[in-house]
């Protein structure tokens, strides 16, 4: 048996040592600026997620591997493609796979113009386009992800913007601290919005993240005028949310709170202009593809009443 173990590894090796494979890499400045760490914001009816991608050279520099996944740990979604370029047919080539699983994985095709690719997927229920496109000027890419139908017109899935990750040790120990699962608590708020009171709109909200991903601000502002601005964080000694709050009125407001029952809930106390103290209940929660906000207001902590029942709901396309 040794004998002949031995016999079928020579063999192995000399077909290796015959074959004849590819000859040099592939050189391709376009897929270029793909290869590095990028953290990728995403857009998509009107809320915002974070997410990230690693890409770099693979099987003999013949194909960039994108390695994409949200912040979540372990993470909900996953996706690794395989982005080439096919010298023969003048075009590139994506291999889609995610861990949505094998009925899903699809190939993509597109050519270059310019700056841009765009990659069309067929699916059975039509075809899905994934443009890519190169900023040189900000050193950024742009994917927007959109879905075809059967009348030849295309709708909006989402539009993810890449800017290269910084991974300097200052940031590292930023992203260690505010990307633990804690931090993306209220990530179901981000976005803009627009917010309405009985189905009347009444104001707009941008909900984002700054300081690095360490606080979310919101920017609110009625059709009335009236304007108000809060900053949303995680305090890692309560092990609570807190929430500041400042308006156009010189009212400020301060709460803690924590996620119970799906829904994010929050505890303080509103001091407006006049002096008067108010102690407050709000609650928001997601609602399919909205946030509803719903507040409560005392005086003396025993009697409650309604305050605001508020939904955040995506745009309206259209004018």
């Amino acid at each position: 048996m040794t004998r002949i173990a031995l016999a079928l590894a020579c063999l192995v090796m000399t077909a290796a040592a015959n074959a004849q494979g590819p000859k040099g890499a592939v050189e391709d400045p376009f897929l270029d600026n793909l290869v590095g760490r990028w953290d990728i914001e995403r857009r998509m009816r009107g809320t915002v997620a974070h997410n990230s991608l690693d890409a770099e050279w693979v099987l003999q520099h013949r194909f960039v591997r994108l390695h994409m996944k949200d912040l979540a740990d372990p993470p909900k979604y996953e996706a690794i493609v395989l982005v080439g370029f096919d010298p023969a047919a003048g075009r590139y080539v994506a291999h889609w796979t995610d861990n949505f699983g094998a009925q899903y994985s699809a190939i993509g095709h597109g050519k270059r113009s310019g700056d841009a690719v765009e990659l069309a997927f067929q699916y059975p229920d039509g075809p899905f386009y994934n443009t890519f496109t190169w900023n040189p000027g900000s050193g950024t890419w742009k994917m927007l992800l959109e879905n075809g139908g059967n009348d030849g017109k295309r709708s909006l899935f989402a539009e993810d913007t890449l800017r290269r990750a910084d991974t300097s040790p200052t940031s590292a120990k930023t992203a260690t601290t505010c990307s633990s699962p804690r931090q993306h608590e209220l990530d179901f708020w981000l976005g803009d919005w627009e917010v309405r009171d009985a189905g009347q709109l009444i104001a707009t909200s941008r909900i984002e993240r700054t300081a690095q991903g360490c606080v979310i601000r919101e920017t609110y502002t009625q059709k009335d005028g009236y304007t108000g601005t809060s900053l949303s964080f995680h305090d890692p000694v309560l092990g609570k949310w807190r929430q500041t709050w400042v308006d156009s009125t010189g009212s400020v407001g301060e709460f803690s709170g924590e996620p119970t029952d799906g829904a994010m809930r929050f505890t303080g106390e509103t001091h407006r202009a006049d002096g008067a103290r108010i102690l407050r209940k709000m609650t928001l929660s997601k609602e399919g593809g909205n946030v509803r906000q719903v507040s409560e207001a005392s005086r003396d902590g025993a009697l409650w009443k309604p305050h605001y029942d508020f939904v955040y709901a995506a745009p309206k396309a259209g004018p």
